[in-house]
């Protein structure tokens, strides 16, 4: 696993309109993330947060008002917004991360480490769910 943590990229492939962005790594490994899989992992405050992770205590949810709530749910749905899934621009941030620029707005940066990590392959899938790589080594 130690040559995944140092791997970094030879080659980035996208297009902005392709659905997938290709990472060549200097190991020759191939990693193709979906781009949903990509905004899905993005490490932000924000995005954690909203996956439930690291949540504010302080911040209490507003109680929903019956009368705006039910006229709200009948214009959309708020949990599928396709810009949310498109790239407008990448670029490298240091010499340690991808930037991405989202269609909404969004910025994520991704480390070469957590993209090496979150490889969605076949065999990095396979590595991270054996069993020996679940025992903590200190």
């Amino acid at each position: 696993m130690l040559s995944q943590i140092n791997r970094s990229p030879v080659e980035i492939n996208a297009g902005k309109s392709s659905p997938f962005v290709e990472i060549v790594w200097d190991d020759d490994h191939r990693s193709k993330y979906q781009v949903g899989q990509l905004r899905a992992i993005c490490p932000c405050a924000t995005c954690r947060e909203t996956k439930g992770e690291n949540p504010h205590q302080a911040i209490k949810p507003k109680t929903p008002n019956p009368k705006t709530e039910q006229s709200k749910r009948g214009l959309s749905l708020p949990l599928f917004k396709p810009e949310k899934y498109q790239i407008t621009n990448m670029n490298y941030v240091g010499n340690y991360a991808l930037g991405v620029e989202w269609q909404d707005n969004h910025h994520s940066i991704f480390t070469w480490r957590l993209l090496s990590e979150e490889c969605p392959c076949e065999s990095c899938l396979a590595e991270r769910n054996s069993p020996s790589n679940n025992n903590s080594s200190l």
